[in-house]
């Protein structure tokens, strides 16, 4: 049984440990960690995979990167798209958006949950993902969010994922049903000493991770 969830990680190799007790969504960042990420997420029940093009890694991507992306999810229906996204920090916004946009096009057509990093760019992407063209898509989580929450109260899909990184004050601001914590990291069981942390610090039942992060990938 579910006890922890990790909402956001980078562990990759199908030899990490992770304990029975912990769920969690392993992350890709470009191609070459895509098959690493599927290999995990075959190993264990507990374990989901997201597959995409990290906005640092978009340069020399091969011409058929979007053909290779959608037919990996065609063959295993679990993934999910991630993780994908804008980061104002780094050049090449345009072909960044491109990348991005190309990636919500293919999640919205076969109905896959996206999994987002965004630094710095939110007034480029609150209009992309608010557009009704994209209303297939399942689930957005926001992973270490630092938006303004009041931007997405309104849509139920989506939800706010949070590392030690962030205060527990904005972890306290948030929803509760749309609330969950990650690590962001290769340290999958980290989450562990996190969720107990906000769970008594914030006065959180630490089974709200749990339901919600089953609730946004279609288990509960």
């Amino acid at each position: 049984m579910l006890e922890y969830f990790n909402a956001h990680c980078h562990f990759l190799t199908a030899s990490a440990f992770v304990p029975d007790n912990v769920g969690a969504v392993n992350n890709s960042a470009k191609i070459s960690e895509w098959d690493f990420v599927i290999e995990s997420a075959q190993q264990s029940q507990n374990i989901y995979g997201a597959i995409g093009i990290h906005p640092w890694y978009i340069d020399n991507l091969p011409d058929n990167w979007d053909v290779l992306l959608q037919d990996k999810l065609l063959a295993y229906p679990d993934l999910t798209v991630g993780e994908i996204g804008l980061d104002n920090k780094y050049a090449n916004m345009d072909a960044q958006i491109d990348v991005f946009m190309r990636q919500i096009v293919i999640a919205n057509a076969l109905k896959r949950g996206v999994h987002i990093h965004c630094v710095g760019a939110w007034d480029k992407i609150v209009p992309i993902l608010r557009n009704q063209e994209y209303t297939d898509i399942p689930f957005i989580l926001f992973h270490r969010f630092n938006g303004v929450i009041s931007d997405w109260l309104g849509m139920e899909k989506v939800y706010f994922s949070y590392s030690p990184a962030r205060s527990l004050k904005r972890v306290a601001e948030t929803p509760q049903n749309r609330l969950l914590l990650e690590t962001d990291s290769e340290n999958v069981i980290d989450i562990v000493q996190w969720t107990n942390r906000v769970a008594d610090e914030c006065k959180i039942s630490k089974n709200v991770f749990v339901n919600n992060a089953q609730r946004m990938l279609g288990n509960g």
